[in-house]
């Protein structure tokens, strides 16, 4: 009897991806060893995928037309029992349609409510719901029950050892702080992370380590210089694992609104987020018990869902009023825990 195989597409991005990795483990759970699981993502994130053992295949969308039709083709030719939209754009959708499966599940994007928070303020469903509730939620509604499990990543021996040639040596306890999003206005004023850096250091005596990519190096160079020594800058410097292999080491994550904090949750270790323009009840938020989300109660937010690359009332209060000392308080109570 021929395997049946089931088939999840989610292409982009990296927190989004992080957070559909609940669902490998708790599919891989639910139907054994009767089921064979594939991953479809864009190339560059297919690494964050890395030593998902419960997935079989990881297929990798290169940009191009020519090759979303040759995607097409080789999934069509695997003929899955199950296909699992996690994603819902053009480019998903597209493959959805058609590629045959006998059952076909899309994870529905909220529009109606993100509408209702962004003009009225107000939240539909009251408490936030995480966006791994709404995937399980989603699959309960195709008489899939499954065991929901936390988001997991697995970095490798060889990049747990690359990150240690930073830490070597190294007596201090270890904070780590990721200060870009991709738009500015999730962007926390790059003069408070040098001003936090400074304080950590001088009142908790430890390392400050800034990660981000290659496009944050400017900013996180410019964090470094304002907050003086014991900062080391390794934007651009890690891959995407090697940055969770860091994170394993870290006391705590301090981040704007960004795939840094899903990352840390991947660990886990606690997170102090801070939020601008976007609210909680948007469902991208940390789960760890002791982590801290930071915002300010302003009639203007949330303004935008991902943020934008200018205020729309041009005060980016929501920001400047998330002081560095608010931030260092909520630090000295988080380090303070148990």
């Amino acid at each position: 009897m021929p395997i049946k195989k089931i088939l999840l597409i989610r292409f982009s991005s990296i927190g989004d991806i992080i957070l559909t990795t609940p669902l490998i483990g708790s599919l891989k759970n639910y139907f054994k060893d009767n089921y064979q699981i594939d991953y479809l993502t864009k190339d560059r994130y297919a690494e964050l995928l890395q030593g998902q053992t419960a997935i079989k295949e990881v297929f990798r969308l290169v940009p191009g037309f020519h090759n979303l039709l040759k995607m097409l083709s080789l999934i069509r030719n695997r003929k899955y029992t199950i296909v699992i939209d996690l994603h819902r754009s053009l480019r998903s959708r597209f493959l959805f349609f058609f590629c045959p499966a006998t059952i076909k599940i899309k994870c529905a994007k909220s529009y109606l409510g993100k509408y209702i928070l962004l003009f009225l303020k107000m939240s539909p469903l009251g408490s936030p719901h995480h966006q791994t509730h709404r995937y399980y939620n989603t699959l309960q509604k195709h008489n899939l029950n499954l065991i929901p499990q936390s988001p997991k990543l697995y970095p490798s021996p060889q990049n747990f050892e690359r990150t240690k040639q930073w830490l070597r040596a190294m007596t201090q306890p270890i904070i780590t702080l990721s200060p870009s999003a991709k738009w500015q206005t999730k962007r926390w004023p790059d003069f408070y992370f040098s001003t936090l850096a400074q304080k950590i250091v001088e009142l908790f005596h430890a390392h400050i380590f800034l990660i981000g990519g290659v496009e944050d190096q400017t900013l996180c160079h410019k964090i470094q210089q304002g907050a003086g020594k014991y900062v080391t800058n390794l934007a651009g410097q890690l891959s995407l694992l090697e940055s969770v292999a860091l994170l394993s080491y870290s006391r705590l994550l301090i981040s704007n609104d960004s795939a840094a904090v899903h990352m840390a949750e991947s660990i886990p270790i606690p997170v102090i987020l801070i939020l601008g323009p976007t609210v909680k009840e948007f469902g991208f938020f940390p789960l760890h018990p002791r982590s801290i989300i930071l915002e300010e109660t302003l009639p203007c937010r949330p303004c935008s869902s991902h943020g934008g690359n200018h205020c729309p009332i041009g005060t980016h209060d929501c920001m400047l009023r998330l002081t560095p000392e608010r931030v260092l308080r909520s630090m000295q109570t988080l380090l303070t825990q148990n």
